[in-house]
């Protein structure tokens, strides 16, 4: 009698030590954050959020641009071609986070 107590004691021990080592062992998810709008913290390490083509157009817009015709991500950074108020025209990079105007050239007819 006193055998079989230590075996269930045992079999029991055992059971709990191995469904407290699945929920160790289970897979946590994380969960998801909502949406951030630009200028705010999201993402992994509180990166800021990148901007949406809306904002880069009023950004340029506030700076003077006119006549924007292309707004598209390239390689990390939004590639613009829009007008001064001279109407000269040129192709513009913007850091796709701060809008910023990272590199502005005058733009080619087949540009």
């Amino acid at each position: 009698m006193l055998a079989s107590r230590k075996i269930a004691a045992i079999v029991l021990g055992v059971g709990v030590a191995a469904a407290g080592a699945g929920a160790l062992l289970a897979p946590s998810f994380a969960q998801s954050s909502p949406p951030t709008q630009a200028g705010q913290s999201g993402g992994a390490g509180g990166a800021p959020a990148r901007l949406t083509i809306a904002q880069v157009h009023d950004k340029l817009e506030k700076l003077g641009y006119t006549r924007i015709d292309k707004i598209e991500l390239e390689r990390g950074a939004f590639e613009v071609k829009a007008a001064k108020a001279n109407a000269t025209r040129e192709k513009l990079y913007v850091d796709a986070f701060t809008g910023e105007i990272l590199k502005s050239k005058p733009r080619r007819r087949d540009d």
